[in-house]
């Protein structure tokens, strides 16, 4: 990869490339949060990567990455129709039915 500091070319890319080889590994979950269940909220919201997201009433629901240390604190929340684990480039995917 070329890059020039004083042309600025080649510098996202690079920064691009830094990132990805910086991003800490992540699980893959589903799982829906009751709205009035405030510590987990806090928990989520500041270390989930949300995909995806559909709020209906008083839970939401989610697809996201998620730390795997925090694995225990979100297992209630999981989508109960979990089928199978597959480990993919050191990550956990999970499949869903």
């Amino acid at each position: 990869m070329a890059i020039s500091a004083k042309l600025g070319d080649g510098v996202p890319e690079l920064l691009g490339e830094i990132s990805s080889a910086l991003r800490p590994i992540r699980e893959f979950v589903e799982l829906r949060i009751h709205m009035t269940n405030p510590r987990s909220w806090r928990v989520f919201t500041k270390w989930a990567q949300v995909i995806e997201r559909d709020y209906k009433g008083k839970s939401a629901r989610f697809k996201a990455r998620i730390p795997p240390h925090l694995r225990r604190e979100f297992e209630p929340f999981m989508n109960r129709n979990c089928r199978s684990r597959s480990r993919t480039e050191g990550r956990v995917a999970l499949h869903w039915e």
